[in-house]
């Protein structure tokens, strides 16, 4: 057995691997759009084949103190059925974390559904709150907004214009690039998802303000659960937009089928008021598949930016 970072020819059994483990997830497609992604990706390999493989990044991440960190977030986990019960994933945990101290990493990140995993190598998991709710047949217009649009991509610049300035001082969020724009989130929010905008123009135009009121939504309706996934809010009433979001999620989760949702999204008094709003019935909640693990920052530094008010990780900034 070997061990060691990621090679070119590596690549169609890497593909083999991610496809066998996470079907149509895009993590090989990800992973292509990381140009430092063979040292940043450590194997296990017998006879030429990879056997287990595990991706990270270090991407800026803001924390509970308004500094922003290099976090080395892990992804692309997994190993063939026929080699699992061999320690490989340890090993190779192993090794990320040594690579990632080496690289100046503060902490890692990631999100699973399998948190024993991760626990013996040091990982913690975190909550992350969210709201379950019925759809109601007939969901009310909201009083005080437009009902959202449809967004495309000429509104792209409005739609990061937005995240960020609702993600300024929040702890956890990524902080986005024009290329994570370009390349990472359309792989993520592909044809199954659907994001509203309550703006009224098209584009913003260079220099538009992007303190007006507005705010947009992702959604996935396809087959499976309806969630919301993402969400931004500007303006002197964010309830208000959050409510028009959450209402044209509604109407358009209820044309495709679903009688409940999910909302992801943080726990502060805009989202809450509109989700009681739009959703009698809503129930909070919350996941545990985000895990962290201190590597140069101390555990108590990493605990107070996971766990702080209205910190959240938005899905579109997965590794």
């Amino acid at each position: 057995m070997e061990f060691r970072s990621a090679a070119p020819a590596d690549e169609p059994s890497l593909t083999a691997l991610w496809r066998t483990a996470f079907g149509d997830a895009p993590v090989g497609a990800l992973w292509r759009t990381d140009p430092g992604r063979h040292p940043r990706t450590v194997v296990a390999v017998e006879d030429g084949r990879v056997l287990s493989a595990l991706h990270w990044m270090p991407r800026p991440i803001r924390s509970a103190d308004g500094a922003t960190d290099r976090v080395g977030c892990l992804g692309g986990v997994a190993t063939r059925p026929e080699a699992r019960g061999r320690g490989l994933v340890t090993r190779l945990l192993s090794d990320a974390v040594d690579a990632m101290t080496a690289d100046r990493c503060a902490w890692s990140l990631l999100c699973t559904g399998t948190p024993d995993v991760y626990r013996s190598a040091g990982w913690e998991t975190f909550p992350t709150p969210l709201w379950h709710a019925g759809l109601p047949a007939r969901p009310a217009p909201p009083p005080d907004a437009a009902l959202p649009r449809t967004a495309g991509a000429a509104d792209t610049a409005r739609l990061a214009a937005l995240r960020d300035r609702f993600d300024a001082a929040r702890p956890l969020t990524t902080v986005r690039t024009a290329a994570d724009w370009r390349l990472r989130v359309p792989h993520w929010y592909d044809r199954t998802t659907v994001t509203l905008l309550t703006d009224p123009t098209t584009a913003a135009a260079p220099g538009a303000d992007p303190a007006r009121p507005g705010g947009y939504a992702v959604a996935r309706l396809g087959p499976g659960a309806a969630e919301v996934l993402e969400l931004a809010l500007a303006g002197p009433d964010p309830a208000a937009q959050a409510r028009a979001l959450l209402t044209g999620i509604a109407v358009r989760a209820r044309a495709a089928g679903h009688r409940r949702l999910t909302v992801r999204a943080p726990d502060v008094p805009a989202v809450r008021a509109a989700v009681e709003a739009v959703f009698p019935d809503a129930s909070a909640a919350a996941a545990h598949t985000g895990m962290a693990r201190p590597l140069l920052a101390s555990r108590a530094r990493v605990r107070a930016t996971v766990t702080a008010p209205g910190a959240v990780h938005w899905f579109g900034d997965s590794v």
